[in-house]
């Protein structure tokens, strides 16, 4: 753990010289600059600023894909260093590798830190910092950072920050705001008066800090729909298809061999595609009916393959799982879609999640060579709702949601001489964004004597 507890403060002689020599390291050398500059507090609160004032230095690195930390957080701190004046001294070094768009609680978390070899010292992150300020035997009586952006990207978020720090008597500092002894706390530990047109301008800076991101952000996407619309691909292409790179557009990129991909049919799997749309939508097959049938003839009907990894594992055989993909993926229809999945980002608290099909980016025309119908492709979704609960047997549930099973009381025979039938009923839950099925629609109108019940 590369937090480092804060060291007591050393009796110092306040008659000793500043400029004295010290033969110790690097900590001892913090402590002892930490104990100049609580003995030299001037008694009179106008006598000017103090000795040294101690500081604690904040900074972040958004991306550890696409920055370097052990380059930027360097510089923020000499941009820093270089910004306070003389009698300050930098105690305490609080930075973090992650995104400045993080809700509070979840900044200063992350590990992406320990990937790096950063020559800066580290007590933690932006969260220690916080917890920090609100000991009374804190290390610092200010923080200094490049710019207010560093702090976050979210303007609530950055101004909770400064409150916070605020509320605890602590200043918060940017290098480039300019840093004068007017806006330190003065010996008695009163923050300096807020004034107005720093303040203005510290806001407008961080509500620029926020647009940026969501211009970019918006420019981003609005190149991503672009991209599905002109008919490239993005990640693997689906079964019954395979890709043709085109050379990336941009000869820098295309020099970084980067390129650009497009469906074509597979003239091997191409035709299962189509086979397992038929046998949905006409034959009103189920998903393990389907697989039933590939998997007698695995030479006419190859398997697909998984991306290994993460605990995937090619089985060699069809699934109820990969024929539902087969048939919940629209690009068969022949137009390029996107955004039907969100991917987690652990770094940021966001779990991955199927999207709804009104959230789904889909290309204005056809973009490579359809596999099905659109119309066939609507048709095989409900198949699945209408299965659903239907019983071919009274065995009990089996179920994998199922959490009890019971048997209820016979029915009370009818006028007809209907005769008494025993019946259990098996209480499972069910998820409504994704179809699943025990049987045909054909099965579920004949007599049963059990009953799934769904709530």
């Amino acid at each position: 753990m590369d937090r480092r507890a804060p060291r007591p403060r050393q009796p110092v002689d306040d008659t000793r010289a500043a400029a004295d020599s010290f033969d110790g390291g690097p900590e001892e050398v913090l402590s002892y600059l930490h104990g100049v500059a609580i003995a030299n507090q001037p008694t009179d609160t106008e006598g000017g600023p103090p000795v040294m004032v101690p500081a604690a230095f904040a900074a972040r690195v958004s991306d550890k894909d696409n920055q370097d930390p052990t380059l930027s957080i360097p510089r923020q701190l000499s941009r820093c260093r270089e910004a306070l004046p003389d009698y300050c001294v930098i105690v305490a070094f609080f930075w973090d590798v992650e995104s400045g768009r993080l809700d509070l609680d979840q900044r200063g978390h992350s590990d992406a830190h320990e990937q790096f070899d950063v020559p800066v010292p580290r007590d933690g992150g932006i969260a220690d910092l916080l917890d920090e300020a609100r000991q009374p035997a804190r290390r610092f009586v200010a923080v200094v950072c490049e710019s207010v952006d560093r702090l976050s990207r979210i303007t609530q978020v950055g101004t909770t920050i400064e409150a916070s720090l605020e509320h605890c008597g602590v200043a918060l500092l940017a290098a480039d705001e300019g840093i004068t002894a007017a806006d330190l706390p003065n010996a008695s530990g009163t923050l300096a008066r807020m004034r107005a047109t720093p303040i203005l301008t510290r806001r407008v800076k961080q509500a620029i800090a926020e647009w940026y991101v969501l211009d970019m952000l918006e420019k981003s996407w609005g190149g991503l729909m672009e991209h599905t619309e002109q008919g490239y691909n993005i990640g693997k292409p689906p079964y019954g298809y395979q890709v043709i790179t085109e050379p990336h557009p941009v000869p820098a990129k295309a020099a970084l061999g980067k390129v650009k991909r497009r469906l074509v049919r597979d003239p091997v799997r191409g035709p299962v595609v189509t086979k397992i749309y038929t046998w949905r939508v006409v034959e009103h097959l189920s998903y393990d009916q389907i697989a039933e049938r590939l998997n007698q003839d695995p030479d006419r009907y190859p398997p697909p393959e998984p991306i290994l990894g993460r605990g995937r594992r090619a089985i060699g055989a069809w699934t109820k799982g990969s024929v539902r993909d087969v048939l919940c993926n629209p690009k068969y229809t022949g137009h390029m879609v996107y955004n039907r999945r969100k991917n987690p980002r652990k770094d940021r608290g966001v779990p991955g999640k199927v999207n709804a099909p009104a959230e789904w980016i889909w290309s204005s025309k056809p973009t490579h060579e359809p596999l099905t119908t659109k119309t066939q492709f609507l048709a095989g979704t409900p198949i699945g709702k209408s299965n659903r609960g239907s019983r071919t047997s009274d065995r009990p549930n089996r179920h994998p949601a199922t959490t009890r099973t019971y048997r209820l009381p016979p029915t009370t025979p009818g006028r007809t001489g209907t005769p008494a039938i025993p019946r259990a009923c098996g209480f499972a839950k069910t998820s409504s964004s994704t179809p699943s099925e025990d049987s045909s629609p054909a099965a579920s109108s004949a007599p049963t004597v059990e009953r799934s019940c769904w709530p």
